[in-house]
């Protein structure tokens, strides 16, 4: 994926404008070389990776094994947009992975 990841915390959360509840990793950086260059944004976090609820880089590596290798995975994402926060759905395609 070429991502830093973070576990997001309760108190980061309210920090970013996300609920103290949300739960997932936090993306702190996105590697020009990664595949998701311009899908995913520094503090975007990621709630699902192929349909698995992820809240450590271990629940990541444990979704990602149950996937297609040369396929593509849904990620569910939130962002602030203009003071609210969005769900997304992004496609990566891992294809040459």
């Amino acid at each position: 994926m070429r991502l830093k990841l973070h576990t997001l915390e309760r108190d980061v959360a309210r920090q970013l404008g996300f609920s103290a509840k949300d739960r997932g990793l936090l993306v702190l950086d996105v590697q020009q070389s990664s595949p998701l260059t311009g899908d995913l944004r520094l503090y975007d976090f990621i709630k699902e990776v192929g349909r698995t609820k992820v809240n450590s880089i271990d629940d990541v590596h444990r979704a990602l094994a149950h996937t297609d290798a040369s396929g593509s995975v849904l990620l569910k994402i939130r962002r602030r947009i203009d003071d609210q926060s969005q769900s997304r759905v992004i496609t990566w395609r891992r294809v040459g992975q």
